[in-house]
């Protein structure tokens, strides 16, 4: 729910409201006289607002994005990490294999021990 304050009090204590909508991810609804009421919100919160509203502007955009989600929130979709994302986006070239190395043979303590311990 959001904090309802008036211009006044909120002049008086903008330090705190501001801590309450950073810290407690609350949204003051300031009211002033005759005049529209303004909100404060935390500025992550508004960009990630705008971002959203700007994703589903577009109608085909937004049922596929809500398509995924829904997909997504009933167990669908593939689980990757975030390289192979990118690799698979485009973004990340595919890393060469590396030539295998031959193992080293491995020596019986026998070998290992001087002759004139191994008596």
């Amino acid at each position: 729910m959001p904090i309802y304050t008036t211009y006044s009090q909120a002049r008086e204590s903008l330090a705190s409201l501001m801590d309450k909508v950073i810290e407690d991810s609350e949204t003051v609804i300031i009211s002033r006289r005759g005049k529209p009421d303004v909100a404060l919100i935390d500025a992550a919160e508004l960009s990630s607002m705008q971002e959203t509203a700007y994703l589903m502007r577009s109608p085909a955009n937004a049922r596929r994005l809500l398509g995924a989600l829904f997909e997504s929130l009933n167990g669908g979709g593939v689980v990757m990490t975030f390289e192979e994302l990118q690799q698979e986006v485009g973004l990340l070239e595919p890393h060469p294999q590396k030539p295998s190395t031959p193992k080293s043979r491995t020596r019986k303590t026998s070998e290992l021990q001087s002759p004139e311990l191994a008596r």
